[in-house]
């Protein structure tokens, strides 16, 4: 950083005396009109209020005092520097910072209200969101449509709300089923707490089931949450009476449909050419195959409806697998128990909690993407080496969530809070010359881990633009 200062402060229990500050930073302090400011700051906070850099980065943790140096140093370009407070934009990120900032203001200045000190009157303390749509409501007049409503805002949070809007396109994108099986796929995959549905202790490579069942496999999981959210009654591993018994123990089948008097039996491997994934190198195939023949030949000597689901159907899109089993259940009630895969599957609560975190989740992204700039192109770009399966069908779902979200606001004339620091840095890029830099001739951030791409770049183009 050219032209730049790095400070780092280290909390202290009380400050230090002006008797132990260096003999230099005495020096500097004795020539100022009005050196009471810095008697309740220690060292490093003493050096970064004086700071003559055009840029100061004032590095500390919670409760080491970086409040206090925004408040000592606007103190300090006010009663030693002489520079006007109207022309000094304290700025936050958040309303409660800037509450906390003019809490101190009053506190150091003994004062009860700004508005009354002379000296502090004309002083703009503001969140960078404030500021951009004050410039954008006022300057981006000459450029842009300022008939402009924030998504989130204090004044219109309860109708126009990020997450609100997030559901209203995830609505709009669920009316293409496929879309809509997706989304349910990966909230039953991985946003749902399967241990809420049992008092049983997990076990080791087992999986629950929507409505507490403890299965084998993955796969025999989502089986068992299809049936559930189509409201058909089953029963896991039930003992078929009917069959031959096997070296003596009783046949227990994957699944039985009591409402269609049908079984379904989900099987690891197909046939003796099928190449085994590394999940099931300990599986005999010999021995497996051996064993499927003599099922499928009880069904057959026993005359019992069967279907048969292949573990290779299930490494494709789910919502194919759903619509074969669909079909074949069609199939073995004659059509007369279910004619259509249901649009309305059963309202399971936690199926409603894993959409609310599936919101929450789409919103987080589509703010980091927003604030650092990333559009679709580079997302679906930087996933072609992605091998996280978990990743890859959480993207899948958020491209058209981020591209439908970005055109119902443009339709919409809203702007989301990302959008105005962006907006606003379009503006001061493509029509410099609109712009009134007045206020922005010292500009002072009171914030750190949230500092993004968005925010870094609008602080940099604004110091240039003066």
């Amino acid at each position: 950083m050219n032209n730049s200062q790095i400070y780092k402060i280290i909390p202290t229990e009380n400050p230090i005396p002006p008797a132990e500050l260096s003999t230099k930073l005495q020096e500097k302090l004795q020539l100022l009109p009005n050196p009471e400011i810095f008697n309740a700051l220690d060292a490093g906070q003493v050096e970064a209020v004086l700071s003559e850099n055009p840029r100061t980065l004032v590095l500390a943790g919670a409760g080491a005092g970086k409040t206090k140096v925004l408040v000592h140093r606007i103190l300090h370009l006010i009663k030693n520097k002489n520079i006007p407070s109207g022309k000094i934009l304290a700025m936050t990120f958040s309303r409660e910072a800037t509450k906390e900032m003019r809490d101190r203001l009053k506190e150091v200045a003994n004062d009860t209200d700004l508005t009354y000190h002379p000296e502090l009157h004309s002083l703009t303390i503001s969140t960078i969101h404030a500021l951009c749509y004050h410039i954008l409501k006022t300057d981006g007049a000459k450029v842009y449509n300022t008939n402009f409503k924030v998504v989130g805002d204090e004044h219109n949070f309860g109708t126009i709300n990020q997450n609100h809007i997030i559901h209203l396109v995830l609505a709009e994108l669920s009316n293409d089923k496929e879309f809509l099986n997706m989304a349910k796929q990966f909230i039953i995959d991985y946003l749902i707490d399967y241990s809420i549905f049992t008092n049983e202790k997990p076990k080791k490579g087992r999986y629950i089931t929507l409505d507490g069942i403890s299965v084998r496999s993955k796969s025999e999981r989502d089986i068992a949450n299809f049936l559930v959210q189509q409201n058909i009654r089953y029963e896991y591993e039930k003992p078929a009476e009917w069959a031959d018994t096997d070296e003596g123990k009783p046949y227990r089948p994957d699944f039985y449909l009591p409402d269609f008097d049908c079984y379904i039996e989900h099987w690891l491997i197909s046939d003796k050419n099928e190449e085994l994934s590394p999940l099931m190198k300990h599986v005999d195939k010999q021995k497996y195959l051996k064993e499927k023949e003599w099922k499928l030949n009880q069904f057959v000597k026993h005359r019992k409806k069967l279907i048969q689901s292949h573990e290779h159907q299930m490494r494709g899109r789910l919502s194919d697998y759903f619509i074969y089993l669909n079909n074949e259940l069609k199939i073995k009630s004659n059509n007369s128990l279910i004619n259509s895969l249901s649009d309305q599957p059963a309202t399971i609560p936690p199926l409603q909690k894993g959409f609310s975190i599936l919101i929450t989740s789409l919103a987080n992204i589509i703010n980091l993407a927003k604030a650092n700039k990333i559009k679709t192109p580079t997302i679906k770009e930087n996933l072609k080496n992605e091998k996280h399966e978990e990743i890859l069908h959480f993207y899948e779902l958020f491209t058209p969530v981020y591209e439908y979200y970005n055109n119902y606001l443009t339709k919409k004339s809203l702007l989301d809070f990302n959008d105005m620091i962006n907006k606003t840095i379009e503006l001061l890029e493509q029509h410099p010359k609109s712009i009134n830099t007045s206020a922005l001739m010292n500009i002072r951030i009171f914030q750190n881990h949230r500092l993004n791409y968005s925010s870094y770049f609008f602080l940099k183009i604004t110091r240039s633009s003066q």
